[in-house]
């Protein structure tokens, strides 16, 4: 990832726009965006799957405090409570 922000800031810097290049670098990284929030997804539900309903909860709490922090991104500790529970619907 950081390669290709390095690379879209020397295209920009460029007094003439490549259009090309720059179309090949941003599918790249909206490949790579899509690849790491597919493995965040999965990763947690495998987590929801084995943990207990005490420790979704516990993980559910931590991640919405997580995500109440500015800055914070919108996928990284998703909280649990929106995950599918095995079994039955999610917990809300």
């Amino acid at each position: 990832m950081h390669a290709l922000h390095a690379q879209l800031t020397t295209l920009a810097q460029r007094p003439q726009l490549d259009e090309g290049a720059a179309r090949v670098a941003l599918d790249q990284m909206g490949r790579a965006h899509t690849e790491m929030g597919l493995a965040m997804l999965r990763a947690s539900h495998e987590a929801a799957a084995i943990l207990t309903p005490v420790q979704r909860d516990s993980l559910a709490a931590i991640a919405t405090r997580q995500m109440s922090k500015s800055g914070a991104m919108p996928m990284h500790g998703m909280p649990m409570h929106s995950m599918p529970r095995p079994g039955g619907m999610p917990k809300h």
